[in-house]
């Protein structure tokens, strides 16, 4: 019947009358379909502190899922580590310490929910990202087909078979399956750029142009999307006004992705902006890269 506002008050109730840990779940279920996830976090945080009846590792599982996320990565961590027997649990651990860099710890709590949940797409999607990034190309480009056979219209699967095989210069794979992307998300940037770069190693110039400008204007928060198109610029038509205005882009964008997020940019693409402007010295290219500075 979806009347949220009734079930929510009968629950409250029920929990004020014992707290039992089914009365939490699904609380926090509706909490979640109204897109509510602070209301969850503070529901289950308030939970743990008063150690409902029964159900402790269940709760402290479920707000360490809810933890991860809001991408509150410590506390989320705390709490899944304490479970080595939830798939779920197991592969958000797993999700924090990829971010983290700490390939091998990912790894092996991917290997443990393997066994737990054998026909997760999202599980071999990052182990094969985590193959990639100890170059062990065969064995991530395995592990990535078997996620696209388990979800095959999953954009995220397809954006990376796409850039492992543009890694390996494989360039008709990596248009096959970033051609399927845009197919699927025609809106978003980082396929038309990826493409834009397949297009230019396959030496199709004017295609890569009209390809990164399409991304530029679709995505406006991704910095490496400015970035790659100064870059494509710099090594073709040589405008430096353009590529002035997307160092001024690639500034903006990385500092608002740190100040929302908290992330930081890779340190390469840091230098790789300072030595575009370098190359095309004005005046707002030199205030670009002082306060480029991380």
């Amino acid at each position: 019947m979806k009347q949220y506002a009734k079930a929510k008050e009968y629950l409250r109730r029920a929990i004020e009358v014992s707290s039992q840990g089914e009365s939490y779940q699904v609380l926090k279920n509706i909490l979640l379909l109204e897109n509510d996830l602070d209301g969850a976090l503070e529901l289950f945080s308030a939970a743990e502190k008063s150690n409902a009846d029964s159900a402790g590792p269940r709760l402290t599982l479920s707000l360490g899922l809810l933890l991860a996320k809001a991408r509150h990565r410590n506390d989320a961590l705390q709490r899944l580590m304490m479970e080595t027997k939830n798939g779920a649990a197991l592969l958000a651990a797993g999700c924090i310490m990829q971010e983290r860099n700490d390939v091998n710890a990912a790894l092996a709590r991917y290997k443990l929910a393997s066994h737990l949940m054998p026909e997760s797409a999202a599980l071999w999607n990052n182990v094969g990202m985590c193959f990639l990034k100890k170059q062990k190309f065969v064995a991530a480009v395995c592990c990535l087909k078997r996620a696209n056979y388990l979800a095959p219209f999953d954009h995220k699967i397809l954006y990376n078979l796409g850039l492992i095989h543009l890694v390996m210069q494989q360039l008709a794979s990596a248009f096959h399956f970033l051609s399927a992307w845009v197919n699927q998300s025609p809106y978003r940037g980082q396929a038309y750029m990826l493409l834009a770069v397949v297009m230019w190693n396959l030496g199709s110039v004017e295609a890569a142009k009209v390809l990164f400008e399409q991304a530029a204007r679709i995505d406006q928060k991704d910095p490496l999307v400015a970035l790659n198109l100064a870059i494509f610029v710099h090594n073709t038509t040589k405008d430096t006004d353009l590529i002035s205005s997307q160092l001024r882009d690639f500034q903006e964008r990385m500092q608002n992705l740190q100040q929302t997020t908290g992330e930081f940019v890779d340190d390469e693409l840091v230098r790789a902006a300072h030595f575009l402007a370098d190359r095309h010295p004005r005046e707002d290219n030199r205030i670009v890269e002082e306060e480029m500075i991380i």
